[in-house]
């Protein structure tokens, strides 16, 4: 019966030790930029809101009647150009007036946020020219 002897030449044998630690780094940076993008999409969602309140009621402190006032379209913001804290929104209303009969007219609106808090609601409406 033989033994096999350790030869002294043979390079150590490498752990997986190595690739566990690339490995748990790879997973912590995906976790942190999937956090991050998910950050933002939860504040972005809290802007747009706290922006659509905003001007919704603005236009309807226009109304005589403010009990029916409807939007026939969702609203859709842009951020003003060169400042990130501004949004605008353009679009038709329908207001009610004395009998009942809605009545379509443009709007306007501006809101200035400070973050996600609404500082300065602004509407204007105007009569549709109807040709």
């Amino acid at each position: 019966m033989t033994t096999e002897l350790p030869l002294e030449n043979t390079p150590p044998q490498k752990s997986g030790k190595k690739w566990i630690w690339i490995l748990l780094l790879a997973v912590i940076v995906v976790v942190a930029v999937g956090g991050m993008v998910t950050w933002q999409q939860v504040r972005q969602g809290k802007i747009l809101a706290a922006v659509d309140e905003a001007c919704r009621e603005a236009v309807t402190d226009w109304a005589k009647y403010p009990g029916g006032v409807s939007f026939p379209r969702e609203l859709e913001f842009n951020r003003v150009e060169g400042d990130r804290d501004t949004w605008k929104s353009e679009g038709v209303v329908d207001f009610p007036n004395g009998w009942g009969t809605p009545v379509r007219q443009d709007f306007t609106c501006s809101v200035l946020l400070d973050g996600t808090e609404v500082l300065f609601p602004i509407a204007s409406v105007t009569s549709r020219n109807e040709d």
